[in-house]
């Protein structure tokens, strides 16, 4: 916030969610009329629909979902652990639950069956129906919010759950959970996200924020049993999201404080994927198969979109075609052409 050293009823104030706004009158009331051209939204997640790439759902603060068989069905969560969905595309929401969980409730969905769901609370909680009930399957964990959920693509059985210090994971569909931490360095550093081989499900990616050097990505290829660091030579930055490019050589893509960078199974170190890119921290990665690109959330410059490094396509280079930023005002609820953001608690 700042006033006018002339005229004390000037205020300038740059939103939370995104925005200049100036005040006239003391602050009694507000106006926008640059914010389309300031693509400042702080952006946690990323939903794209799977029949439209033009359409995406932005989290400002939580999470949110597209249903892969029905765009029109979209799942969202708010600040509490509230979780609603809409069967509408997006024009109205029904509460299906509230988990109570204080900050970034994750909810995701088997892609083998869009009806069974899970989503992170204090415990894991299962639907079976697409999302209308849901069950505790794993009871007390260690007593704090889940953070990460992540559903093997090959064996829906396995999914693992994440808090910022312990990482569980079920083999048999959430009906008994497995502490796999082990060596991994949560004393130092907090897990911040997980990926899984998308052909292999005991071949997994765990990252950690924070700035313990050299604790920045473990991997696993034994469900857990053992974690190796292959951090290799990344700068002591905060890692805070990690994508899986299905039907791969292993290419894995990290979102860091300073960009992205990725890796295969043919390189021991992890190589920028910056170019055209601002060195902004990146919240979230989305692979979108059906155009062959990967978009990212960033905080505080919209949402930027690059060709994969191996395309699922045709062969494409790797440098970052566009950026697509939502034209909003405010946090709340705003459906345009292009981006749709998801309502939230105020």
């Amino acid at each position: 916030m700042a006033f006018d050293p002339g005229n004390p009823n000037i205020i300038w104030i740059g939103a939370a969610c995104g925005g200049l706004w100036k005040s006239t009158d003391g602050g009694a009331t507000w106006s926008t009329s640059n914010t389309d051209l300031l693509p400042s939204i702080s952006i946690s997640d990323i939903a794209i629909d799977p029949a439209n790439p033009q359409i995406m759902y932005l989290a400002t603060g939580e999470d949110c979902l597209v249903d892969f068989t029905d765009d029109n069905i979209v799942f969202v969560s708010s600040q509490g652990g509230y979780f609603l969905k809409s069967t509408d595309g997006g024009v109205t929401f029904n509460l299906i639950s509230a988990s109570g969980c204080d900050w970034t409730s994750p909810i995701i969905m088997d892609a083998n069956n869009h009806d069974v769901m899970y989503l992170g609370a204090g415990d894991v909680y299962k639907s079976t129906d697409n999302g209308n009930t849901w069950n505790d399957v794993s009871g007390p964990l260690n007593g704090t919010c889940l953070y990460s959920l992540e559903i093997s693509p090959s064996n829906s059985n396995y999914v693992c759950a994440a808090t910022f210090g312990n990482i569980y994971r079920t083999t048999n569909g959430g009906t008994t959970w497995n502490n796999i931490t082990g060596t991994l360095p949560v004393s130092n550093a907090a897990i911040s996200g997980i990926t899984v081989n998308g052909s292999n499900p005991d071949a997994a990616w765990v990252t950690f924020s924070g700035f313990s050097a050299a604790d920045k990505i473990y991997y696993t290829s034994d469900g857990g049993n053992t974690w190796a660091n292959v951090s290799g030579t990344l700068l002591n930055i905060p890692i805070n999201c990690i994508e899986y490019q299905n039907g791969s050589n292993d290419i894995v893509y990290i979102g860091t404080d300073i960009g992205v960078f990725y890796t295969d199974a043919t390189m021991n170190n992890w190589l920028s994927y910056n170019t055209g890119l601002p060195n902004v921290i990146i919240d979230e990665l989305e692979v979108y198969t059906p155009t062959s690109k990967l978009r990212a959330a960033t905080f505080g410059r919209g949402i930027w979109e690059s060709d994969l490094q191996v395309s699922t396509l045709q062969n494409l280079d790797a440098s970052v075609m566009s950026m697509v930023y939502p034209p909003q005002n405010t946090c709340d609820t705003v459906i345009a052409p292009i981006v749709r953001i998801h309502p939230r608690e105020l």
